[in-house]
């Protein structure tokens, strides 16, 4: 990905090196697209593992249990905040952006 977006950057319609203009057709990859990547990754894993533990729930109580009742709630909370702390960041994004533009653009 980091290679494509590179030689985007690289080779522009003129030939060259030009980066707003890589930024505009969407290609330019900055730090806040790369925490929200991130944080959609971490809530993905969270999400499969927690769906794995509900499909165990089934058996919470008897012998054959692999987790106990507080450990399903603890796995629910830390899903809940991975959720609550990317959309803080999608926010605090989307604010920062709104006050740094400027009103020409």
């Amino acid at each position: 990905m980091l290679a494509i977006c590179t030689a985007a950057v690289r080779h522009d319609s003129t030939g060259l090196r030009n980066p707003q203009a890589a930024n505009r057709r969407g290609v330019f990859v900055n730090a806040s697209v790369l925490k929200i990547k991130l944080a959609m990754a971490i809530i993905g894993i969270s999400s499969i593992a927690l769906l794995r533990t509900f499909i165990e729930a089934g058996n919470l109580g008897s012998n054959r249990a692999s987790f106990t009742e507080s450990g399903v709630m603890w796995q629910v909370l830390i899903h809940i905040t991975f959720v609550v702390s990317a959309i803080g960041i999608v926010f605090v994004d989307r604010v920062s952006d709104a006050t740094t533009r400027s009103p020409a653009e």
